[in-house]
């Protein structure tokens, strides 16, 4: 099925069911074009900076001056925009605030046009795309442009020669600019959609309202949802509002936002949108004072697939269930056009996380979430990755090795389920790349680690290393996960017919479970070191041999870990629980590790520090301040507090029920 057809057809549904700003009547005699035709163009290569700067043309006639003229301006980190000869918008932000985020600049441009030919000239750096369109109406206001980006523009490396843009297509042909925060400012851009076109919408209505000092309130919607604010205006003007949004109550707020505050233009009589985000709270401040308020009806609109439930987990305890049930709401909300890792943060597929999630949605929704795990190993083998904020093409899955392994598991799992022969077939070579580049990376039948690289196994002390470090356990974790996945690469081929493949991919991981029994294992503690981590994970890879487990159990499964273990690495402890023949004790696990959340006022489950931070006194602080820790690295970190590769419980739990 062709995506862009998907999205031709939901967006014509949206447009029909009245959804968006409502279109103004535009000025009689001007030459307008269709709505939505804009579209990203560039020229030569992308441009890195400053030093590489790309130049635009483009004239256009209007035949009479509309009293309002607005100019929407995205893409590019740096440029000048000047119409006419005048300069009305100048950009010098080097790169992103947020990762990937691409900034917007609207101006008012009504006294700057001429009745007759009129003229743009952008100079422009640090970008791959633009997009521009003026429209005959104020901010807001989706009104028929009088001029927009399209392959009718003319572009310049030098100013001397000019060519033909290229074109990528309209703003919402190609569903993978949907993702992370490259379209977070288009909520700013009228007639805009998006992913909002695609997804299932519910209304909702703050469960609390509570006046701040002056002109500002903070809404609570009782619960986390992917969404956005939605604003109906009552009254005769423009509003104008700043949005915080926030997960918890002390993140919204304009210093603590991820998103840090944003602007709200509300049209008179219409109805507006912030950005599409995960959140429960929003700080609404009113800058045209607390009288603006009684004009404007606030509510959230839920963007989400509201899929039905297949499958219910029953048990006579209620707290497992509600466990489960806010599990499957966890990895619920991550599942756009595919599965993302959070609605919030980072809002991109990651093969780790997909292999928790997809077993929790797959537990609850059965056979629907296919297509959206097949989209999402298709955008993931990609490998394009951020590197300082901008998107790059790497060699590894996610740009960490041991995701080029996940994405093989991930690929067993869907097949496993679904027996879907042809599918596997048209992975075929994609499989190979990947077990390629794997191969590049061991030495002895163990990871040879890179310090030049991101290593990634879970976030804890030793876990995970950034570039120009070493962290040995991840290392063992990162070998243990490519002996899983060259097993499964030995299944699957055999699957397809292949027997020579699967034969010498098992031999390879044959090699490394050896190598890692000899390496890693601790004869005189029977264990593979102190780390819980590293326990479950020999346990769970299958390189732990059974004579092992009741010494892995109980020297470390059964202990306090000696240090932070994340609600993802701890599906891995409960199923390797579960391995070693100790079920009850990691159903008691689970009571403790996420019903502790629970008892936290959790209403989804958190990316890290499940239990430091549920016994906390101020929870909202402390996952703040725990996650900040790793700011040392150069970029400020946002906690997740609905985290897909949290939701493990939902798929352990199912494994013991028909």
């Amino acid at each position: 099925m062709k995506r862009q057809g998907i999205l031709a057809a939901a967006w014509a549904a949206a447009w029909m069911c009245g959804c968006g700003n409502v279109a103004s009547v535009p000025p009689p005699g001007n030459v307008l074009l269709p709505g939505g035709s804009e579209q990203y163009i560039w020229v030569s290569s992308p441009s890195p900076d400053a030093t590489a700067p790309r130049m635009f043309r483009k004239s256009f006639s209007v035949v009479s001056v509309p009293t309002h003229v607005t100019l929407y301006f995205l893409g590019p980190y740096n440029a000048d925009v000047a119409v006419n000869g005048t300069t009305v918008v100048h950009l010098a932000q080097g790169g992103p605030i947020l990762t990937n985020e691409r900034p917007l600049e609207i101006t008012e441009i009504s006294n700057i046009l001429m009745t007759g030919p009129n003229s743009i000239f952008i100079t422009a750096s640090a970008g791959d795309i633009l997009a521009l369109k003026i429209v005959p109406a104020e901010q807001g206001i989706n009104a028929q442009p009088l001029v927009v980006s399209d392959g009718l523009w003319e572009g310049s490396t030098d100013g001397s020669n000019w060519m033909p843009v290229s074109s990528f297509g309209s703003l919402e042909s190609d569903a993978t600019r949907f993702k992370g925060n490259f379209d977070l400012n288009l909520y700013q851009w009228p007639g805009y959609q998006g992913i909002n076109a695609v997804l299932d919408h519910v209304p909702l209505a703050a469960s609390s309202s509570t006046p701040g000092s002056g002109n500002s309130v903070t809404l609570d919607f009782g619960k986390e949802i992917s969404g956005r604010l939605r604003v109906d205006s009552s009254s005769s003007t423009a509003a104008h509002l700043q949005m915080s949004f926030g997960e918890s109550l002390q993140e919204a707020t304009p210093d603590l936002s991820s998103l840090g505050p944003r602007n709200l233009v509300v049209p008179a009589g219409e109805t507006a949108y912030g950005p599409l985000t995960g959140f429960r709270y929003v700080q609404v401040v009113f800058l045209d004072g607390p009288d603006e308020a009684k004009s404007l009806r606030i509510q959230a609109d839920q963007v989400f697939r509201n899929l039905p439930l297949v499958k219910q987990y029953q048990n006579a305890d209620a707290l497992l269930v509600q466990i489960w049930q806010t599990s499957v709401y966890t990895a619920q909300l991550g599942m756009q056009t595919e599965f993302w890792d959070a609605p919030k943060r980072d809002r991109a597929p990651y093969s780790a996380d997909l292999y928790v999630s997809a077993r929790t949605a797959r537990a609850a929704f059965g056979s629907a979430t296919e297509p959206i795990v097949k989209y999402t190993l298709e955008d993931l083998v990609k490998r394009v990755c951020i590197v300082n904020g901008r998107p790059t093409t790497g060699q590894d899955i996610n740009c960490i090795p041991s995701f080029n392994a996940w994405w093989i598991l991930d690929l067993g799992d869907l097949y496993r389920s679904s027996g879907d022969a042809a599918y596997l077939a048209s992975q075929g070579e994609n499989l190979k790349g990947i077990l390629a580049r794997m191969q590049t990376q061991l030495k002895d039948g163990l990871f040879a680690d890179d310090a030049s690289t991101f290593l990634f196994a879970d976030w804890s002390p030793g876990m995970f290393h950034f570039a120009g470090q070493t962290a040995p356990e991840a290392a063992k974790i990162t070998t243990m996960i490519y002996s899983m996945g060259f097993q499964e690469a030995a299944f699957l081929f055999g699957e397809m017919g292949d027997a020579s493949s699967a034969a010498s991919y098992d031999t390879i991981a044959a090699g490394i479970k050896t190598a890692v029994a000899s390496a890693y294992f601790d004869t005189g503690t029977g264990t593979f070191g102190a780390r819980m981590q590293t326990n479950a994970m020999a346990v769970f890879s299958g390189i732990a041999d059974p004579s092992q487990y009741d010494a892995i159990f109980t020297q470390i499964l059964s202990q306090p870990p000696s240090q932070e273990v994340t609600p993802y690495f701890y599906y891995f402890v409960l199923e390797a629980m579960e391995i070693t023949g100790h079920r009850a004790q990691a159903v008691d696990l689970v009571r403790q590790v996420w019903g502790g959340m629970l008892n936290a006022r959790a209403t989804t489950f958190w990316e890290i520090d499940p239990q430091g931070c549920a016994s906390a006194t101020d929870v909202g602080q402390c996952l703040i301040t725990d996650f900040d820790k790793l700011s040392s690295q150069g970029t400020r970190y946002v906690m997740s507090m609905a985290h897909g590769w949290a939701s493990g419980p939902a798929a352990f739990l199912m494994e013991s029920q028909p």
